[in-house]
């Protein structure tokens, strides 16, 4: 019943996120792709990818959980 009500609204979910993807190669794509890429860079730094940014995201999200799980002192041995 659970799975019944939760799923298809997990899945529209899903498929909104993907956002626009088309199938074939349109000619307008590649000049939209390249005007949001003068838009949204910042002069003078290099390009970086989504996922770069994740990982790091995801990099500092363990970090400050493993500092949060691990009391202090206990890497020290006595």
């Amino acid at each position: 019943m659970v799975a019944a009500v939760v799923v298809p609204g997990v899945t529209r979910l899903v498929n909104s996120m993907a956002g626009y993807n088309p199938q074939g190669f349109e000619p307008k794509d590649a000049e939209r792709l390249s005007w949001l890429d003068s838009r949204l860079r910042v002069t003078g730094l290099p390009p970086v990818s989504l996922e770069l940014v994740l990982n790091v995201l995801l990099f500092l999200l363990v970090a400050v959980v493993w500092l949060a799980i691990v009391p202090p002192g206990a890497s020290r041995r006595r």
